[in-house]
């Protein structure tokens, strides 16, 4: 992992979390914040205590991103 190549995603809404990347569970990506290691589109499934879910929107991330300066 290049640390020009990572991003930390994150949600505000309360509940449990599990993060997706490409559409497939990232295996122990259950909290409110995920660090990506690698491109790809990813998203959270957030479910409430009342047992609701609702899947975020996509968050893409890409290569060949450099850090200024």
């Amino acid at each position: 992992m290049h640390p020009a190549y990572s991003v930390i995603l994150f949600t505000t809404a309360t509940g449990t979390y599990q993060w997706y990347k490409d559409g497939s569970i990232i295996t122990g990506a259950t909290t409110s914040k995920y660090l990506t290691t690698a491109p790809g589109k990813y998203t959270v499934l957030v479910t409430n205590a009342s047992g609701c879910s609702t899947m975020s929107l996509e968050y893409a991330t890409k290569t060949g991103v450099t850090q200024a300066g």
